[in-house]
Formats: structure tokens, sequence, C-alpha cells
């Protein structure tokens, strides 16, 4: 599905209006608690949008991973990991191009994520509490 970014601009366009259209992405498929781990695009690409629910009691880490094949724990993919993204317990955590910039993250090789109990090594979650969904070119 490819869907038109709007943000929210602090400073009023010539037109008068605060939303502002920044570029076209591509959504990946909603994970819905069926994996902790996966590829959204097994080549070069940019993240530009996320949307995140944790609804386990303790707080999880989304992890981007520069890899064009699904990320695994025991310390092999550990040095691939691009960015974290801490989601609180019991909650829903969304991140557009305000925060990302207009480029987004870059991931040369491809963009693969895991949900971590970890922000800096990838030690899976449970599939089953996890949500994502997110934003790329």
């Amino acid at each position: 599905m490819t869907q038109a970014l709007f943000v929210k601009n602090q400073r009023r366009g010539l037109d008068g209006n605060t939303d502002q259209r920044v570029g076209e992405f591509t959504w990946s498929p909603v994970n819905f608690g069926a994996a902790n781990a996966g590829v959204i695009k097994p080549a070069g690409g940019l993240v530009k949008a996320l949307q995140l629910e944790n609804i386990n009691a303790a707080l999880r880490f989304f992890l981007i991973v520069n890899k064009e094949t699904t990320p695994v724990g025991g310390g092999a993919d550990d040095s691939l990991i691009v960015r974290y993204f801490p989601v609180p317990s019991n909650n829903t955590l969304y991140v557009d191009q305000e925060f990302l910039g207009s480029i987004g993250i870059d991931c040369s090789r491809g963009i693969a994520w895991a949900f971590s109990t970890s922000r800096s090594t990838i030690v899976l979650g449970v599939a089953t509490e996890i949500f994502s969904t997110v934003g790329y070119v």
C-alpha cells in the first residue's frame, strides 16, 4: 500500500496550512503478533515512519537492522542494528518524519526488524505481545 505522508510543520506555510506533503512511501504488512523478527525489504531502502505496539507489562525495543534476511538472536546480527526505539509497556509508539528527518533511516543492505528485550543486542521477545507496521521506500 502506498500512502502520502503528512507531517505537522511548526511554521505555517505561505498558504496558511500547517500540514505539508513530504513524499510517498509504502507500508509494510502489519505484524499482528505473528513474528518477533522479519524482513521489510530485502534490498537497500529508507525507513520513513513506524507504528509500534507493546502489550507486554515490560519495556520492549523495536530494532531496525541493516540486513536482507530475518535477524537472529545470540549475537550474530547485533553489529547490524542501525537504530532502536523503546516501546513502553502496554503502549503504542508512533514515529514519523518529524523525528526521523526527511531522509529517514538509511539501510544499505536491506530493512529488517526485531522486537527485543534489549536495546543493544537481539534478544527476541514474545511474538504475540508485539504489533508493528513500518513505512519505507
